[in-house]
């Protein structure tokens, strides 16, 4: 179709929404990432809390174990040591899945602003179009009133004798008529 609207900045469109969809996939990873070593975190604090508890319960018993105190406390310590990084590496892979979700929230602005765009020019060609095909409806109506007017006027031309505006009236005489006397005269 002649009249189909084509977008001229379309390949850029899709460009920059591929790179938003690939930013939106290197955000979603590195917020994965960063969930599961969050998850990671806690769990460490779970084990921490359990071993502390089974601890506090061994030693509560009064059958106290040397070796099995001091397995568990190395356990214990050894998980402490553990949670420090674990807590930093959660921390940083936050960061990174925070600055990969403002690349995503900026190529999904650049994407949006093309649609924007594409939107503007598709209701300004739809616009033109509207105008042009009213001015082609305009042209036809004029083109029809005046062969209109044209045949109504060649079918009511005067006889060739030609008529007066004053025809109509006859031959009523009028008191300016000359063919009788006054009805009163001075003389």
């Amino acid at each position: 179709m002649a009249n189909a609207f084509q977008f001229r900045l379309a390949r850029v469109q899709r460009i920059r929404e591929l790179h938003e969809e690939l930013a939106r996939a290197d955000f979603s990873a590195a917020l994965s990432e960063a969930n599961q070593a969050g998850q990671y975190v806690e769990f460490l604090r779970a084990e921490i809390a359990a071993a502390r508890t089974n601890m506090g319960q061994v030693q509560s018993l009064g059958i106290l174990d040397a070796s099995t105190v001091l397995a568990k406390d190395k356990s214990v310590e050894a998980m402490l040591a553990t949670l420090g990084p674990a807590r930093q590496r959660h921390q940083e892979l936050q960061r990174v899945a925070e600055v990969e979700r403002e690349k995503w929230m900026e190529r999904k602005a650049d994407a949006q602003a093309l649609e924007k765009l594409e939107k503007r020019h598709k209701d300004r060609h739809v616009a033109e179009l509207a105008q042009a095909e009213n001015e082609q409806q305009d042209e036809v109506a004029i083109g029809r009133a005046f062969r209109r007017a044209q045949a109504d006027s060649e079918n009511q031309k005067p006889e060739k004798g030609g008529t007066s505006p004053f025809s109509d009236l006859g031959d009523t005489p009028d008191r300016y008529s000359t063919d009788r006397p006054p009805a009163h005269s001075p003389l």
